[in-house]
């Protein structure tokens, strides 16, 4: 028996997408290792290094960030935000130094969605995908509306990171 891949008309209008599980368990220490000590993926990674807020076990999580109103943002759904709802401390490795830092979690579907809307239009469609971890199944960008509906779906919110002085 054959499946048909889904059309677009198949797809809801955004889709949050995640590289496989597999890939993100080998992929990680990899990419920890490397955003370490590669100067040029530490424009595109951090390191977080926290202890999770009830299980007190140590992380040490490289993820993609974006510097939104000249803060650092971590835009996610992953399960890992949950520990930054009330904001915490934490040490963060930034450009190459590590630092500590104070986190909190933002999951108002508005403002999420007002930061996807304006990440999209700085980064246009096409490397939305790969930067933002979401697959516009549209011929235009998608409304305001579009954005709360696959933001409350989906969990997405922002991770803000504050660096000490």
């Amino acid at each position: 028996m054959t499946r048909d891949r889904p059309t677009t008309r198949d797809r809801p209008t955004i889709e949050r997408i995640h590289p496989p599980k597999t890939l993100m368990r080998l992929g990680n220490p990899m990419m920890r290792f490397l955003a370490l000590r590669v100067s040029a993926l530490q424009r595109y990674v951090i390191v977080l290094h926290y202890e999770g807020r009830k299980s007190r076990v140590k992380y040490d999580l490289p993820v993609g960030y974006h510097i939104i109103d000249r803060q650092i943002s971590i835009l996610t759904n992953s399960a890992w935000r949950h520990n930054f709802r009330n904001g915490t401390d934490l040490e963060v490795t930034y450009q190459g130094q590590r630092r500590p830092a104070w986190a909190t979690l933002v999951d108002s579907p508005g403002v999420v969605a007002s930061v996807y809307e304006a990440q999209v239009a700085d980064l246009g469609v096409t490397d939305t995908r790969r930067r933002l971890g979401v697959r516009i199944n549209l011929d235009r960008l998608p409304t305001h509306g579009e954005w709360l509906e696959v933001i409350r779906r989906e969990g997405m919110s922002i991770v803000r990171i504050e660096l000490a002085s």
